[in-house]
């Protein structure tokens, strides 16, 4: 029996809507609170356990023909050991058949950091993803163990990020993760569990040059469905 109270410190923030005011009446939209402060108690077994940490809530929706084009996602909250947190979310409307490697074409994409559990956001949409390991799902479908991804900020649209020369590179590896497959007709997969995250990031500014190391861990969601 798991219950838990969330509380988010700053607003939530919307990746996508179809509509540009009153983003919640969309008919396709996502949003996501950081740095929740979670707490409350897990029963186990007989035994309950008192818990707390920081944690992050996420909500999309879409209408059916949408999901169906859908063919996949991968999704991941970071907590890193400075303080700061990334999410990062992709979806894919191709089916992953190769075990490494992925689309150039990022048409659903997000990575966003904030240093301040989510006062203050950084978006960098250009986006790399590189699948470096991988489990054999079923068929010729592939779950990802491990994710390298490299970002930065878009040259058109992001110029004064662009001028800082903001440069993130990360591995993600999956760590205690659980899988579920539902076969015929669907063959739809999905791993669920822990992440460790190690990596950098860059940038310049009138300080200097700056070169931070990430460490940390957090949460992971992968989906393939052929």
């Amino acid at each position: 029996v798991i219950d838990l109270d969330y509380f988010a410190p700053s607003p939530a923030y919307w990746t996508q809507s179809s509509r540009l005011v009153d983003k919640g009446e969309g008919c396709t939209a996502s949003y996501v609170f950081f740095g929740c402060e979670v707490s409350g108690t897990v029963k186990l077994d007989g035994l309950e356990y008192k818990v707390e940490g920081i944690g992050s809530h996420e909500h999309s929706w879409s209408p059916g023909i949408l999901k169906l084009l859908i063919k996949g996602w991968d999704w991941c909250h970071m907590t890193l050991d400075n303080g700061w947190n990334i999410y990062y979310s992709k979806y894919y409307l191709s089916r992953q058949i190769v075990s490494t490697g992925t689309s150039k074409v990022n048409p659903i994409s997000r990575l966003i950091i904030t240093t301040d559990q989510g006062e203050t956001l950084t978006t960098l949409e250009n986006i790399d993803i590189t699948i470096k390991e991988s489990d054999k799902l079923f068929l010729l479908l592939e779950m990802p163990t491990e994710l390298g991804i490299v970002a930065k900020p878009k040259t058109i649209n992001q110029p004064l990020l662009k001028s800082l020369d903001i440069y993130l590179n990360i591995d993600i590896v999956a760590d205690n993760t659980y899988e579920k497959t539902w076969k015929f007709p669907t063959y739809i997969g999905m791993k669920v569990g822990l992440n460790t995250v190690s990596g950098k990031i860059k940038w310049s500014d009138d300080g200097g040059d700056h070169e931070i190391e990430l460490n940390g861990s957090g949460t992971i969601w992968h989906m393939r469905r052929f």
